[in-house]
């Protein structure tokens, strides 16, 4: 079997630093077992040692037969001062953090010395670019460590005439071969360390994935001995190094472009021919097709340019039910396959498809052993009649599962199809539909249930007129002598015929009937509703003023002094008369409302000033304060655009409805605070009547029993949502009852006076 060119290289190349970590390894394997005999000496003779290793560069780690396997404290380092600081500058620590480095984030290590430690087991592996081997004596363990070579394993590649090289887990430069120096332009090693010599500007990267342990492999133009010429990159991790090397693939990088030209000129025929075309390999892959092939079988390119076999797209087609029905379709597949083997000439297969389609398969073996196969659809002028037959009766089965009533008329006013939906909606059996295929006759026969001539007749002409106006598409709507409220439709169909189309609307008809009438009462209801409100508000304001205006007078003493009984009852009738004036206000202001006819007057409100007028306004009124009333608004919550007059409405209206609820002793706050574009203002209060409980607060202005929020909370939300917020319950604490107003920083709502505008 012969191999690649570049794949041969890196074999030969894997192949030589293989042997060369084997050498590399016996001899050091030699020298450590050398050097280990040195710690087999009494404590009295470890001096002599300590020369022994130093000449080794070899720095050694010793657990003696009292110390504990499982004892976490770090070994006695063998060897002098200057050896200690060498290692201890390899790895990058302190002295005595020396075998902490050496087997941190090393768990393989770590197991090893505990193995060597608790039985004894000896073992040699590489980290750190050192190589580490572990030894016994007696009852005590032994840890070797040796600076490895940076050209460890790797001495062989200084023959091979392509670039070898070998980097640190940095990525800096180690070594490179020969053909490396000569590529750099460097002479010698030491030079091309220091510069950190590299093939490309591209190859740090590829360093810095191979690092990640993916082993890399590119092409690409490199420049060599002043050449831009096609190389192959390989990378790889080798313990924690990475060693690369670049091969010249030239030579077959331009055989192959004249290659990939031939085959693209080959597939730009192919793809211009009307017949599916599929080539197969010896070893019965697709490797070429042209688009019919993937319109012929409805395959998706990206599937195809995967190179399935024949096989698998045989099994496949098979699954979506596109090949020719097969008693044993095990047993046709593999004669199929028996076609790249035979030498005899393969005849022509006619091939009936599930979906009508008729092909006409034809097989050429190929010089390398491959197969070409060629589809071409052969179907006739009789399999396309008994497609088109087939999509007529499927059409008409969907027609006849359709509610709509569905007729087809021919130029000629010949009925030419009718679904069951027509028939039934116009009482017509089957016998009916035979006598009458004539738009005419049939006109007669629907006549009996709607019987206007007019209909009929612009019905015939939609049917019948060849003119653009007359074969536009028109509708209406119609109702029966058996009170059926019918929809139809007329619409022009290509071949000259007319679709007409009758919908039963009558359920429909009913039901808007219903909600309109609905909707007449409620609009009726609601305009008796806003009347009786003005008019009764009106009407009770001039006894009421009359009420208020002679107990101003008693009260003031303009017709005489009054007990102090007498003082009491007129204090009681006057506050009687104000909640009523309050009341006949908000029942205007509700009706104001309700007819369309509030709008605000915006213009810049101060919220806490507002709250603390109120606020002040309120408590005065009042002859005894029985509770505290907190407010909480913090100076920086602004103005907002809004009706400064419906604002300290809402205002006292919130404070009015808490303190006609509150009893002696009870905490009413309120205030506001800024949320970004908006502002909430809220009440809070004790909630003794169980208002808003468990969601049943009811902002209706007419509702009875203890969910009533009164008047003036309805005026409130009414008032708030004219502004464009929104009003909000809180029932997290049912010992609370806390109203939140939110409003929008500027009025949102549209019912409001237009500003005048600046000139």
């Amino acid at each position: 079997m012969n191999l690649p060119p570049h794949i041969f290289l890196l074999v030969t190349i894997l192949s030589a630093f293989a042997l060369g970590l084997l050498i590399a390894r016996i001899y050091y394997n030699w020298r450590f077992n050398k050097q280990s005999k040195i710690y087999r000496t009494e404590q009295a003779n470890l001096g002599d040692s300590f020369l022994m290793l130093r000449n080794a560069r070899t720095l050694g780690m010793l657990w003696r037969i009292d110390d504990d396997a499982d004892d976490t404290n770090p070994p006695e380092l063998i060897g002098d001062t200057d050896l200690q600081k060498h290692f201890a500058g390899l790895l990058n620590c302190q002295t005595d953090k020396i075998y902490e480095t050496l087997v941190k984030g090393n768990e393989n290590l770590k197991t090893q010395i505990k193995e060597l430690r608790s039985n004894g087991k000896s073992f040699e592996t590489f980290a750190h670019s050192l190589e580490i081997a572990g030894e016994t004596d007696g009852a005590n363990a032994i840890l070797l460590l040796r600076q490895a070579p940076v050209n460890y394993g790797a001495r062989g590649t200084n023959s091979f005439s392509f670039p070898v090289f070998i980097c640190n887990s940095e990525g800096q430069l180690l070594w490179g071969n020969k053909a490396f120096l000569n590529a750099v332009e460097i002479p010698n090693i030491e030079d091309a360390v220091k510069e950190n010599a590299r093939l490309d500007g591209k190859i740090a990267s590829d360093i810095i994935d191979a690092l990640k342990g993916k082993h890399i492999t590119d092409t690409r133009a490199i420049s060599i001995d002043g050449k831009r010429r096609m190389m192959r990159i390989f990378l790889a991790p080798i313990y924690d190094r990475i060693i690369g090397a670049a091969i010249d693939i030239e030579d077959e990088y331009a055989r192959n472009e004249i290659l990939v030209r031939e085959a693209r000129a080959n597939l730009e025929t192919l793809n211009q021919l009307t017949d599916a075309v599929a080539v197969f390999d010896a070893a019965r892959e697709l490797k070429t097709y042209n688009h019919a092939f993937a319109r012929l079988w409805g395959f998706d390119e990206s599937y195809l340019d995967e190179a399935p076999t024949h096989s698998e797209i045989l099994d496949r087609l098979r699954e979506r039910a596109r090949l020719p029905h097969q008693r044993n379709y095990i047993e046709w597949r593999n004669a199929e396959m028996a076609y790249y083997q035979t030498t005899q000439a393969i005849p022509d297969e006619t091939w009936s498809l599930p979906d009508g389609r008729i092909l006409r398969v034809m097989r050429q073996r190929q010089p390398t052993g491959g197969l070409l196969v060629l589809y071409e659809d052969i179907s006739d002028k009789t399999l396309l009649q008994a497609q088109f037959k087939t999509q007529i009766e499927v059409q008409r089965t969907t027609l006849d599962k359709l509610r709509e009533g569905i007729a087809v008329f021919s130029s000629d006013g010949k009925l030419t199809l009718a679904n069951v939906s027509f028939r039934k909606m116009w009482q017509l059996d089957d016998s009916a539909m035979d006598e009458h295929r004539d738009f005419a006759a049939l006109a007669q026969n629907l006549k009996t249930l709607y019987g206007d001539e007019n209909f009929w007749d612009e019905l015939w002409a939609r049917v019948c007129d060849p003119s653009q106006e007359g074969r536009r598409e028109t509708q209406g709507s119609i109702e029966r002598n058996d009170g059926t409220h019918l929809t139809w439709l007329t619409r022009p169909l290509p071949d000259g015929a007319t679709l007409v189309a009758f919908v039963d609307v009558t359920a429909h008809h009913k039901i808007e009937a219903l909600l309109r009438e609905k909707a007449l009462a409620l609009t009726e209801a609601d305009r008796l509703k806003t009347s009786f409100l003005e008019k009764v508000s009106y009407q009770l304001r001039t006894p009421l003023n009359t009420i208020l205006g002679y107990s101003d007078l008693l009260t003031s003493g303009f017709s005489g002094d009054l007990s102090d009984i007498q003082a009491e009852q007129m204090k009681f009738i006057k506050q009687a008369g104000e909640q009523l004036e309050t009341m006949v206000g908000h029942l205007l202001d509700l009706a104001i409302i309700d007819a369309g006819q509030a709008a605000l007057e915006l213009g810049d409100v101060d919220v806490k000033d507002a709250i603390t007028t109120i606020a002040e306004t309120s408590t005065t009124k009042l002859n005894e304060t029985t509770f505290n009333l907190v407010i909480d608004c913090p100076d920086n919550v602004g103005k907002i655009r809004g009706d400064d007059k419906r604002f300290r409405q809402i205002v006292a209206n919130l404070l009015g409805n808490a303190m006609r609820n509150a009893v002696s002793g009870d905490e009413i706050t309120i205030g506001a605070k800024r949320i970004g574009e908006s502002v909430k203002l809220f009440i809070e209060s004790p909630n003794h009547n169980n208002l808003g409980l468990f969601g049943n607060f009811d902002f209706d202005a007419f509702t009875e029993g203890s969910k009533r929020g009164g008047l003036g909370l309805v005026l409130v939300k009414k008032f708030v949502e004219m502004h464009g917020g929104w009003v909000a319950i809180d029932l997290s604490n049912n010992e609370k009852l806390k109203i939140n107003c939110h409003f929008p920083v500027i009025a949102k709502e549209q019912i409001t006076n237009p500003e005048l505008e600046l000139l």
